[in-house]
């Protein structure tokens, strides 16, 4: 009799989270929610539910696989897992990754003071993308900013 049990490294469910992992850094949802990771790969894996979606993004979040994006009500996940910041779109809810320059991430750190250690700083942007300026009036309160 053959033993089929998961090698010890494997984690439980691997074939579940190898799919959510591959969906979330495929980039073709952008930063998503839970549920669009959900929505994405219940087309591949019916029977999944949207609490091992949630437990999987957790998981992989917390063994640096992907990042964790908590904008205030709901959590967003980005595949890229280097350091940088983000921009938020207040009209279409879009999230775009931000690069700062090294000598300006350093200024952000360094003005914290004396008697912190941060090792690293998160900025989100908020305001209207390209898109969504285009199409606000020239004299609102958004615009005049």
């Amino acid at each position: 009799m053959k033993n089929h049990a998961a090698p010890k490294n494997c984690k439980r469910g691997s074939r579940q989270r190898r799919l959510i992992l591959d969906t979330v850094r495929s980039g073709a949802l952008g930063h998503p929610t839970a549920a669009e990771v959900y929505d994405a790969v219940r087309g591949k894996m019916p029977n999944i539910s949207l609490g091992t979606v949630y437990r999987n993004l957790g998981s992989l979040a917390s063994d640096g696989e992907i990042s964790r994006l908590d904008l205030g009500d709901v959590s967003r996940f980005d595949y890229d897992t280097s350091e940088h910041s983000h921009f938020a779109c207040k009209k279409c809810g879009a999230i775009f990754d931000v690069r700062i320059r090294p000598s300006a991430r350093r200024g952000l750190l360094s003005s914290l003071g004396g008697g912190f250690s941060a090792d690293s700083a998160s900025v989100l942007f908020s305001g209207y993308c390209p898109k969504c300026s285009k199409k606000l009036q020239p004299n609102t309160k958004e615009n005049r900013l």
